[in-house]
């Protein structure tokens, strides 16, 4: 007789709402600044809005905007990392924010 043992091993994500990157939002700043990522890994960041004022996630390059965020508001946004390296800035495009240092960095590189 052959005794074969197979294992199988099987993740079921079963909340709709994990992400892989939480960012807080507040007067003028991102909690997380740098998000380092694998040439086309694909992410989910939850962006909510911590602060009193309307606040926003773009990243140009990407073509990723959320909607404008009200106190205390939260969205999930895919994104999915180009093929090359490369760093791609992320803002809040709301009145003057971007320029008061609202601003972080996706870094696409090879781990």
């Amino acid at each position: 007789t052959t005794n074969s043992t197979t294992t199988i091993n099987t993740t079921v994500n079963t909340n709709v709402d994990d992400v892989d990157f939480e960012i807080s939002a507040t007067e003028y700043a991102f909690s997380l600044t740098s998000i380092t990522v694998e040439p086309g890994e694909t992410i989910r960041v939850r962006i909510t809005n911590n602060g009193s004022h309307e606040h926003d996630f773009v990243i140009d390059a990407l073509d990723i905007q959320t909607a404008e965020l009200d106190s205390g508001e939260s969205e999930v946004v895919t994104i999915i990392a180009p093929a090359a390296e490369g760093a791609f800035e992320y803002y809040c495009s709301i009145s003057d924010h971007r320029a008061r240092g609202m601003t972080g960095q996706l870094m696409v590189q090879a781990l």
